[in-house]
């Protein structure tokens, strides 16, 4: 499926935050998803239940979607200290680490054997931009040159004041809508909310014009701030 600017993605992220399970999948289905890639670090913990990896494996099982499990190498609190800047995650880091790079080479391969478009990364949080899957996972699959579509989901109730001047695209089935955002399109806004938030004040900016070092750079101001702690 497209956004409303005609984009297709060859994976797409989501989180599952507190969504009603058949909520959760009718998502899923709507968009031709057929493998879910689980990459939460803890994914038996948390809630609600339904997501939990044993049970969530089981309900898919009666769907045409397939679950893969790949938190322990792409997963936002890595057991690797190679990944941590003091007690805190760095993703850039992270995505230097030989887990993380064998996790990516796993990701490619579904996508390779189920098809473009079909292989969705899940995690937790519902807004990506709070999440590892946009500061790390998607960012190194777009760095890879694979398209990102990243999905928001909201309550139907919501969407007519969720985006309703965005061009980035409504859909949704049973109780749920989705908006599709591309992770270029996420990460092209981080330079100039960084300039808006001051974030220069805490770390000197980039002495530099080329934006792809600003985005970069604003990028890891704010993952920086959602990242876990090792503790």
């Amino acid at each position: 499926m497209a956004n409303d600017r005609g984009e297709r993605f060859d994976v797409y992220t989501i989180g599952h935050s507190n969504h009603e399970f058949e909520d959760f999948v009718s998502v899923l289905e709507d968009l031709g998803i057929r493998v879910l890639v689980d990459v939460r670090s803890h994914p038996n913990s948390g809630y609600p239940e339904h997501f939990h990896q044993r049970k969530l494996e089981s309900k898919l099982r009666e769907r045409p979607i397939r679950y893969v499990y790949l938190g322990g190498c792409l997963g936002g609190r890595p057991g690797e200290a190679a990944a941590y800047e003091v007690d805190r995650v760095d993703y850039e880091r992270l995505r230097r680490t030989k887990a993380f790079q064998d996790g990516i080479e796993q990701l490619r391969r579904l996508v390779r054997e189920y098809g473009s478009g079909t292989v969705c990364v899940m995690c937790v949080e519902a807004d990506p931009l709070q999440c590892h899957r946009f500061y790390a996972v998607g960012e190194e699959l777009w760095a890879r040159g694979r398209s990102v579509g990243h999905i928001e989901v909201h309550r139907k109730k919501e969407q007519d004041q969720r985006a309703s001047g965005q061009a980035a695209g409504q859909h949704g089935g049973a109780s749920l809508g989705f908006t599709l955002r591309s992770h270029e399109a996420l990460r092209q806004g981080f330079a100039s909310r960084a300039i808006q938030r001051g974030l220069w004040d805490r770390d000197p900016p980039p002495a530099t014009e080329n934006e792809e070092e600003w985005i970069r750079w604003a990028m890891n101001h704010e993952g920086r701030t959602i990242a876990w702690n090792r503790k």
